[in-house]
């Protein structure tokens, strides 16, 4: 990923125990927070219409077939095919939230499809998820599990839910949810996710994979978790940017 602006494109350390509400939300947690894989086919839920009910299944059956052909789970298919079903479900919008709902909610659905069902809830921001994904932060899947804070989180402050504040004294304090939950407890501003799905949906998947060693960082554009947009080409001529993707998988 792009280090400095105006500068040489250099590798970055990324800590996949940690979640940055802001930078996070958008196309980078996607991209470099593939999950794994399993051989067991993608399960269909329950009906909530035949139309959308195909659409969401062959999205997400196509990335898990991509994830079924690789070793390991940074592969650049892998992402990009995540990338294409992530920008294709926010073009979908709120048509897709309840099969997404019905992915994540069903056990015998593949846990690395389950938590990328609940990342797309999350940058839906629907409120009608909010029970699946309160239910699915209990997962014993680790993807699962994490994918379910991040989403909760980005649906806005949840004091007044108990379950939550038991879990976090049960979690480890440096773990990345600890951090999650805690977001999820305390964050102060009004979430504001029209700018990330609109970001998403008109995402130029052309440029995936354009930043390269050795080579200026291409400019590009990302909105945070209050719906801030920045652009890289903002800070050329200025000191220099160093761009840390903390995200948080297991």
């Amino acid at each position: 990923m792009p280090e400095r602006a105006g500068g040489r494109t250099t590798k970055i350390h990324v800590q996949r125990s940690i979640i940055m509400p802001a930078w996070s939300v958008f196309v980078v947690t996607t991209i470099l927070g593939a999950t794994g894989c399993t051989a067991d086919p993608v399960a269909r839920p329950p009906k909530q219409g035949a139309a959308a009910d195909t659409s969401v299944q062959e999205l997400l059956a196509k990335v898990q077939e991509q994830q079924q052909r690789t070793k390991g789970a940074s592969d650049k298919q892998v992402w990009k095919a995540r990338m294409e079903c992530l920008v294709q479900l926010m073009k979908m919008g709120p048509a897709a939230v309840p099969d997404l709902i019905a992915f994540l909610k069903n056990e015998k659905t593949p846990p690395a499809t389950r938590a990328l069902a609940a990342e797309a809830l999350g940058f839906l921001a629907d409120d009608r998820a909010r029970p699946a994904l309160l239910q699915a932060i209990e997962d014993k899947d680790g993807s699962v599990q994490a994918n379910a804070e991040k989403a909760l989180g980005r649906l806005g402050r949840l004091e007044t839910e108990p379950k939550l504040r038991k879990l976090l004294a049960q979690r480890d304090p440096e773990s990345g949810s600890y951090f999650n939950l805690t977001f999820l407890l305390t964050r102060d501003d009004r979430p504001n996710p029209d700018p990330i799905r609109q970001a998403l949906r008109n995402y130029d998947l052309a440029r995936m994979d354009s930043a390269h060693l050795g080579k200026a960082a291409p400019d590009f554009t990302l909105a945070d978790a209050s719906g801030k947009t920045w652009r890289l080409d903002q800070f050329r001529g200025k000191k220099p940017v160093l761009l840390i993707f903390l995200i948080g998988i297991n």
